[in-house]
């Protein structure tokens, strides 16, 4: 077992490996030793302006700017470490998923994360990050490429879904993205056929 000092440089050790400002959560240090003394060690690094508590468990090694000072880490960087650390899938939202692949200009005011986890607000001084809870299956790929194309389509729903979205949708995919969705019992039927329907008939066609 490692003394305090010992942890105290686990911890730093760890933190030195991540780029600066990318978060980390407690829970990810959980293997250098007790969590008394990992939480110490934390304090510590903190008061020592080594690192920064982002928000309760989630820590960061700040990048500092020369202008600007010290930078606020990544808001999609802080959901994930969040997530990591409570062994959560997190996914875009529909507007969210829509607006990357060109099909929708709403920008949503709140960032906001569909989680297997349960619905809950994350506050980092004035930046909210809105968590929603809903089931495995909707956001089975995760933050992933497919993951947004199987939640715009979802969101949309199947009277919505034409031709048109799934096309857009699948220029942005690679040949492997759309093979997944096109195939993979994670996808509801409907999404599987209509999108074996491109090359074919629209899928709303007669």
């Amino acid at each position: 077992m490692r003394g305090k000092r010992g942890i105290g440089a686990a911890v730093w050790q760890f933190a030195e490996r991540l780029p600066q400002g990318d978060p980390f959560a407690v829970a990810e240090l959980l293997h250098l030793g007790p969590r008394t003394a990992i939480d110490k060690a934390l304090s510590r690094l903190v008061r020592a302006g080594r690192l920064m508590r982002v928000t309760r468990g989630i820590y960061v090694r700040p990048e500092v700017n020369t202008f600007l000072g010290v930078v606020a880490p990544d808001v999609t960087k802080v959901a994930m470490a969040s997530a990591r650390s409570r062994g959560e899938i997190l996914a875009s939202t529909g507007p969210t998923a829509l607006n990357r692949f060109g099909l929708s200009t709403q920008v949503p005011i709140v960032t906001t994360y569909l989680t297997t986890g349960r619905s809950r607000v994350l506050r980092i001084g004035a930046l909210v990050i809105d968590f929603k809870h809903t089931s495995a299956k909707r956001i089975a790929f995760g933050d992933t490429a497919q993951g947004d194309a199987l939640t715009a389509l979802l969101y949309l729903g199947r009277d919505q879904v034409t031709a048109h979205t799934l096309k857009t949708i699948t220029s942005k995919l690679t040949e492997s993205q759309t093979r997944t969705l096109r195939t993979s019992r994670k996808v509801p039927a409907w999404i599987r056929a209509a999108l074996r329907s491109i090359d074919g008939p629209a899928p709303h066609a007669a």
